[in-house]
């Protein structure tokens, strides 16, 4: 995929060109954030009794859906910090 971008970007044509310049920066900042979101999402869901993780960076927050009686919301709480984030209410 990412050849057959930079091959569009690399094209004469100025359209397809600047169409493929954009696409291949539009995937690059998706690679950035995906990096940024995958390591609380992964912390999160390793924690037996979470059902689901959504993190955004826009507000910066992380929902988690988890079963009661298995995890509490103090465990979510050490987990985050754990790996190195502010867990803020």
């Amino acid at each position: 995929m990412r050849k057959a971008v930079e091959s569009l970007g690399a094209s004469k044509n100025r359209l397809a060109g600047w169409f493929g310049r954009f696409v291949r920066r539009l995937y690059d900042y998706y690679l950035k954030l995906e990096q940024k979101i995958d390591p609380v999402e992964r912390v999160l869901k390793a924690i037996d009794g979470v059902q689901r993780v959504q993190v955004t960076l826009e507000p910066a927050q992380a929902i988690v859906e988890y079963v009661p009686g298995q995890v509490d919301a103090a465990r979510l709480h050490s987990a985050i910090e754990d790996a190195g984030y502010e867990f803020v209410r």
